[in-house]
């Protein structure tokens, strides 16, 4: 028996949608189902988008965060470094304008004729307290190379003794 062409072409058509059934994405699914591949494929499209654009910008904020804290890092070390000059210079540059002012100079060249003169030593203590006030100075002090004696803003501290240890400081510092 012979089956017509149109006979022949159903059963064809039986076989091949026997056997290719089990294919979720066969030519009647995707033509039924057109806005749903429609969809998913601008979703997928979509999420690699924002994917690809937070890898770059989470990339290109590191690196700028990275520059700036070395930035905030340089700025705080020159801020740091600043401040420490100011610390230790300020008082350096006060005890170098007191070892050259004339009237401090004087004043100490005539030492030896004042050694027990109440008025000289407050000369002396207003002096220094005049540098104490000026720069804001906790305590202004002097020490005479002459008689050794330890003048404070208050007036006469002591005279240092090369024995004393609490005078030890003075005495290397003059070695020096």
């Amino acid at each position: 028996m012979s089956r017509s062409w149109h006979e022949n072409k159903e059963v064809t058509s039986k076989i091949a949608r026997k056997h290719h059934s089990h294919l979720p994405l066969d030519r009647g699914f995707v033509k039924r189902n057109a806005l749903v591949c429609t969809n998913i494929i601008v979703c997928i499209i979509i999420t690699c988008g924002f994917v690809a654009t937070s890898i770059i910008g989470y990339r290109s904020n590191t690196d700028i965060f990275e520059r700036d804290a070395e930035h905030v890092s340089s700025l705080a070390a020159d801020g740091i470094y600043d401040q420490i000059d100011k610390l230790l210079s300020g008082p350096l540059n006060v005890s170098l304008a007191m070892a050259n002012d004339n009237l401090l100079k004087s004043l100490l060249a005539d030492e030896g004729l004042h050694l027990e003169d109440e008025d000289y030593i407050l000369k002396l203590g207003n002096y220094l307290d005049a540098y104490r006030e000026k720069y804001a100075y906790d305590s202004v002090f002097l020490v005479s190379t002459k008689t050794s004696r330890y003048y404070h803003f208050k007036g006469l501290d002591r005279v240092l003794t090369p024995t004393e240890p609490e005078d030890a400081w003075y005495y290397a510092f003059i070695a020096n």
